[in-house]
């Protein structure tokens, strides 16, 4: 069966040029600020060709290299990429998929521009990363590596993820063809700063200018680290402008941030209830609840606890999945639009019950879901609308 979404309303995108660079090191081989003592680790890597253990330095360094180009608008090809002045995006996609990925106990994903997989195994505590075609690239931090969401920067062709050794917590960028990550923030960078990198990050997101968003479930707010700038600044402080919810234990928020104009997005643990955030205030709004929105999701009982999670596209709509289907919401979250319901998998004889952790689109928008019971799937894209970028 396949599902279109066939209205699409007033979508005014504007796409910025802006270069600039991340606070990180020259090249893979750093050095340690000098503010603080030298610590070197070693990074575990293994191929699938040879299973040989080779050891790499992840170090810091204060001197920022430019790695981001400016954006632009690039039809592909095989060999090269040339600008085109339309701005296409997908709108609808199958509700069969196909099952990519399912041989670990996998937490977090990514997509690089490759089709290639980055994911969290952690059944290994390991960060993997597979072809296309199911087969092992490399892993790395094998027996380290705890649960951690992951970014993949596609102006950067970078993966960014949160880290913690021996205490000392860290964002770090693995680039493309390279083995050794690069540590671009921690908490040497600034003594003066209030907000500190927590051992453990619950949502990540780094915009086409570099600044890095990072959730912290333990604290339940969300900071931002500028380009530059190690001193973090506090944009959304959980549960809005109703603190009476209350905090649930061990169920964190989940972090969705707009590609047009960094509006921050929060979805509480139960509903679900999504808060927006704009630059203005550090208190959200409510501009989405599941159990006051019966024409859309019927049986959602009010506290009850659904599996979900909540991604934004390259319009700025935001892109909602719970167990019982996914749904396109505007950026105010007045108009819904079922985009695939009871989807499955062609593997599956029946529909199941999903359990959802996250999703993330490819470069081409097919849809990809990390269910925690069936591994990662991808749902190709059906239809694609355009707007010309020069308009």
């Amino acid at each position: 069966m396949i599902l279109i979404l066939g209205v699409i309303f007033g979508i005014n995108i504007k796409l910025k040029d802006k270069t600039s660079s991340l606070d990180n090191c020259v090249g893979l081989d750093c050095t340690t600020f000098s503010t603080t003592t030298e610590r070197h680790f070693t990074l575990k890597t293994e191929t699938s060709a040879s299973k040989r253990t080779e050891s790499s330095i992840l170090t810091t360094s204060p001197t920022p290299t430019p790695i981001i180009p400016s954006i632009s608008t690039y039809i592909r090809t095989n060999e090269s990429e040339t600008p085109s002045p339309e701005y296409c995006f997908p709108v609808g996609w199958e509700s069969i998929g196909d099952k990519i990925l399912s041989q670990g106990n996998y937490k977090s994903f990514a997509v690089d521009d490759d089709f290639n997989l980055y994911v969290t195994n952690a059944a290994r505590l390991s960060l993997e990363k597979w072809s296309f075609s199911n087969k092992l690239i490399q892993r790395y931090f094998d027996g380290s590596f705890d649960n951690t969401p992951l970014f993949y920067h596609s102006l950067s062709q970078s993966l960014y993820f949160c880290y913690t050794n021996e205490g000392y917590s860290g964002i770090y960028r693995l680039d493309r063809n390279h083995s050794k990550p690069v540590n671009v923030l921690n908490n040497a960078m600034s003594v003066f700063n209030p907000y500190f990198i927590e051992p453990t990050c619950d949502g990540l997101y780094v915009n086409s200018g570099g600044d890095i968003f990072v959730l912290f479930g333990t604290r339940d707010y969300v900071v931002k680290w500028t380009v530059n700038n190690p001193v973090g600044i506090l944009v959304a402080q959980a549960y809005g402008s109703d603190p009476t919810t209350g905090r649930i234990q061990f169920l964190n928020f989940v972090l969705a941030v707009s590609e047009i104009d960094n509006t921050v997005y929060l979805m509480e643990p139960i509903g679900p209830r999504i808060l927006k955030y704009t630059d203005s205030s550090t208190t959200g709004t409510v501009i989405f609840d599941a159990t006051t929105e019966k024409e859309i999701f019927s049986d959602v009982q009010p506290r009850y606890i659904y599996d979900r999670a909540l991604i934004t596209d390259k319009t700025g709509y935001l892109i909602l999945a719970t167990d019982e289907k996914i749904n396109i919401l505007t950026p105010d979250g007045k108009f819904n639009a079922t985009i695939l319901k009871d989807y499955r998998t062609r593997e599956d004889k029946i529909i199941p019950s999903p359990a959802l952790r996250t999703m993330a689109f490819d470069r081409l928008g097919n849809l990809y879901i990390l269910d925690a019971g069936r591994g990662v799937l991808k749902f190709n894209r059906t239809s694609t609308t355009c707007t010309n970028t020069n308009s």
